[in-house]
């Protein structure tokens, strides 16, 4: 929901890490690669069907471990988190490890019911079709840049993690959709100082396009291949009309707050 990336090994081991994310499901298959989570996702359900542990922390754990270390994919560790536990999840710690992910009441949370209800309603996801930029090309450009400049991209990093410490007294507290909306541009804005890959192309054209229409957008994964929108009351088929000529694919999320299903 706010700016993600502070879960970037490098990143977290030199400033730390605030993440909020919110788990989210789409009624059509993602392929992996899209930066919307389905490799963090099918590497945890590929651990949880082993049905080695129950522990949702173990299998983040584990889940991590082989895609990262084991199959050497660059990238960090919110999405495992999004995919094993559901929810609202506030990641303010710096390693996917088990001490962090036991009985942490950051994680797994449920919205309001009103704010859920509307988010249900009205967030809608903008998916390239072709000219896909994989996330860990991303990252590995932001941390490329980082490490030729830290002085230029740490305060960057800070300004992201101060807007999601904001987002999260916001969601948790049933803030103001307008709020809510204004750190999602916010986030997205910075995300976009840390590499010219992100929301490039197609989806800047797309991103002025669809302000008219919502009170935020954001890129979500490592922010090159769709845009999320929070879209205002009543205009969701107005997107739908907007986009509909664009070689784009029109998804739209409801929140999932279960996380994946252990047997």
């Amino acid at each position: 929901m706010a700016g993600g990336m502070t879960d970037l090994p490098l990143f977290s081991q030199d400033i730390g890490t605030a993440i909020v994310n919110l788990a989210i499901d789409v009624p059509d298959p993602l392929p992996v690669g899209t930066g919307l989570g389905a490799s963090s996702r099918a590497s945890v359900c590929r651990i949880a069907a082993q049905g080695k542990t129950t522990e949702r922390g173990q299998i983040v754990c584990d889940a991590y471990n082989y895609e990262v270390n084991e199959m050497g994919i660059e990238g960090g560790f919110q999405d495992f988190i999004a995919a094993a536990f559901g929810g609202l999840n506030y990641i303010n710690f710096n390693s996917p490890d088990i001490t962090n992910l036991t009985n942490n009441p950051n994680l797994g949370m449920k919205l309001d019911p009103q704010l859920k209800k509307y988010f249900d309603n009205h967030m809608v996801i903008l998916l390239k079709k072709s000219d896909r930029i994989s996330s860990a090309k991303v990252a590995e450009d932001q941390i490329k840049r980082y490490k030729e400049n830290p002085d230029k991209y740490r305060p960057i990093l800070f300004s992201i993690k101060k807007c999601n410490q904001e987002m999260f007294k916001l969601v948790t507290s049933s803030g103001s959709l307008t709020e809510i909306g204004r750190i999602m541009n916010e986030s997205t804005k910075l995300q976009q100082e840390l590499s010219p890959l992100v929301a490039s192309g197609v989806l800047s054209g797309w991103q002025k396009r669809a302000e008219l229409f919502t009170y935020g957008i954001r890129t979500p994964g490592a922010g090159a291949n769709s845009l999320f929108l929070l879209v205002k009351p009543d205009l969701v088929d107005k997107v739908i009309s907007e986009f509909a000529s664009d070689d784009v694919q029109i998804l739209f999320a409801k929140v999932n707050e279960s996380g994946v299903k252990i047997l």
